[in-house]
């Protein structure tokens, strides 16, 4: 069962780019130049981020080479309480990608595509098992 969702990041082939951009927009971003994810503050979001496409295509199928395999837009997460059985219940009416696993962050994952071709995820993100009052939940120090 979906608890709720858990964050959105674009895919892009330039982090610091998309970074200035949000910036431009008036958000706060934490990025280390050079790094291939960067955290955006925007109000009314548990998280937004930003992520380096070729990152997501060796997170996703374990080969950076596969960065045409990745769609470019967004990639939508779903906060569960168990990412094998949700992505279970894909079958027919979605692709999965990428099975569940944990990533190196702690945070354990299954990615799929819709069918109509969206990039989403199940995540289960101990950090962020409840909404907070505040429109951002904070990842531990160590991330």
């Amino acid at each position: 069962m979906i608890r709720h969702v858990s964050g959105l990041a674009e895919i892009v082939d330039d982090v610091a780019g998309a970074v200035r951009f949000y910036r431009d927009l008036g958000l706060e971003a934490e990025y280390t130049e050079g790094e291939p994810y960067a955290a955006v503050h925007a109000p009314g979001i548990l998280h937004l981020g930003v992520w380096d496409r070729a990152l997501a295509a060796e997170r996703i199928f374990g080969d950076r080479d596969r960065v045409e395999d990745v769609p470019r837009g967004f990639i939508l997460g779903f906060e569960v309480d168990d990412p094998e059985a949700a992505a279970a219940g894909v079958s027919g009416a979605g692709t999965i990608l990428q099975q569940p696993q944990t990533e190196p962050w702690g945070q354990e994952t299954a990615r799929f595509l819709t069918p109509g071709g969206a990039l989403c995820e199940f995540t289960r993100t101990p950090w962020a098992r409840t909404l907070r009052s505040g429109p951002i939940a904070e990842p531990p120090a160590s991330r």
